[in-house]
Formats: C-alpha cells, sequence, structure tokens
C-alpha cells in the first residue's frame, strides 16, 4: 500500500477503493495495523493530476 500512496499514480477514489478491498483480505488485527499504517499517509495524500495537453507532431 505505501508503494501505491508514494507512486500517487492513482486517483485518491481509487486508491481507497483498493485500501477497503485490501481490508477485506486481512485479519483482524493485520487490518488494524494497515489503518494505522495507512491513515496519516492518507491524510496528506495529492494525487497527481494529468492534465497536460500533448501534441503530438
Amino acid at each position: 500500500m505505501k508503494i501505491f500512496v508514494g507512486c500517487r499514480a492513482l486517483s485518491k477514489e481509487e486508491l481507497l477503493e483498493l485500501i477497503a478491498k485490501l481490508k477485506n483480505l486481512t485479519d483482524l488485527q493485520d487490518r488494524k495495523l494497515l489503518e494505522q499504517v495507512i491513515r496519516n499517509e492518507m491524510y496528506h495524500y495529492h494525487e497527481v493530476h494529468h492534465d497536460c495537453i500533448c501534441k503530438l507532431s
């Protein structure tokens, strides 16, 4: 998850969906640890906006 957060390639909504799916695959103890690790990362998460217009020659 830290790699996905660090690369900032996903929108915040996509990342939250991925985190939710991962939580569903973990047991309760691991889920609590995952939430602790991700909470601060998500608070400061800023997705990269792909709003540039590229011209092909």
